[in-house]
């Protein structure tokens, strides 16, 4: 789809709506309002206006949710040398499950924002298509079967969509921006590995 236009003039340097407010106030109207692409443009304004670490930060994201917003489904740019052989690169070894254990993270609420996309999908990419560590311990590691298989895909998009679930009922929590990455990540996934190949029931998150 393509982006709606700003209302306002943001092309003139004196309307700067958030000129004066802080980095929390800032981030917090970007979680509030991570799926309105006129307030995430505002926002992009001001913050292409500061140098700090945090605003540069801020600021890649909210592009890349741009990004995000005009395209229905990303494919991320893989060749046969980064993925496909090898084992999986694990990052946790505390953790029992098999995603979070390979480095896999997201905005898990207000004022926490995940891994970027491309990191979060070639990290997906390499747990479809590696070999689990023989040694790694990890709930019913069993049940992940051989990779590259409808098996691997099953658990990874089961388990994603469980996670999902899970925060939209959860009321305690800000978790808007990580249900949409997981959202988002689920129709790559279905897009990439599923369609075509596959004839068992798709999660939903609806």
């Amino acid at each position: 789809m393509k982006l709606p236009k700003p209302q306002r003039n943001l092309s003139h340097p004196t309307e700067r709506p958030y000129i004066n407010d802080h980095y929390s106030v800032i981030e917090e109207k970007a979680i509030k309002n991570w799926e309105n692409p006129i307030i995430l443009q505002e926002l992009l304004f001001e913050l292409n206006r500061r140098k700090t670490e945090w605003a540069i930060d801020l600021r890649n994201k909210i592009k890349e949710k741009l990004e995000e917003l005009e395209s229905e489904c990303f494919r991320f740019p893989r060749t046969d040398t980064e993925i496909g052989s090898g084992e999986l690169e694990i990052k946790d070894r505390k953790t029992k499950g098999l995603l979070q254990a390979a480095g896999y993270a997201r905005g898990q609420k207000a004022f926490k924002i995940g891994l970027d996309k491309v990191s979060r999908r070639a990290i997906l990419d390499s747990v479809y298509t590696k070999t689990i560590p023989k040694n790694l311990k990890i709930d019913d590691i069993e049940k992940w079967g051989k990779r590259n298989t409808g098996q691997r895909l099953k658990m990874m998009v089961y388990s994603l969509a469980h996670f999902v679930n899970q925060e939209r009922r959860n009321y305690r929590g800000d978790y808007r921006i990580s249900i949409s990455d997981g959202r988002s990540d689920l129709k790559y996934l279905k897009a990439e590995y599923y369609d075509g190949e596959y004839d068992w029931i798709y999660p939903k998150t609806n």
